[in-house]
């Protein structure tokens, strides 16, 4: 939204991921060691390691103008899902303080429990 494209446009899965790639840079060893297919596992692991892009090199004078977006931005993009910000959390970030309304923002009740 912020540069009004997609941010990772690819032409398959595989493509995609070579974005995502690209601006997260390589996933840690600790984080590919959890993963559970081997092909995939295999797959990250013939990439050269590459650190993570800075979103500000991404967006330029866009982000620039709204350091408050970037930073969301930063804390969604993770690989490691424990780090990564939730839905609710977002919505009480800075950046989103003018649309956000504790008072009406219901919660999805899961449908089950695995």
């Amino acid at each position: 939204m912020l540069a009004r494209r997609q941010l990772f446009p690819g032409r398959n899965y595989l493509h995609q991921l070579q974005l995502i790639l690209a601006v997260l840079g390589t996933p840690p060893p600790a984080l590919l060691a959890a993963v559970g297919a081997e092909r995939v596992r295999a797959y990250l692991q013939s990439f050269p390691p590459r650190p993570p892009l800075p979103l500000e090199a991404l967006f330029g004078e866009v982000g620039a103008k709204e350091p408050a977006a970037l930073a969301l931005l930063g804390r969604m993009l993770r690989f490691d899902p424990r780090e990564r910000v939730g839905a609710e959390e977002a919505l009480g970030d800075p950046f989103l303080a003018k649309y956000h309304d504790p008072e009406d923002e219901p919660e999805c009740v899961p449908a089950f429990d695995f």
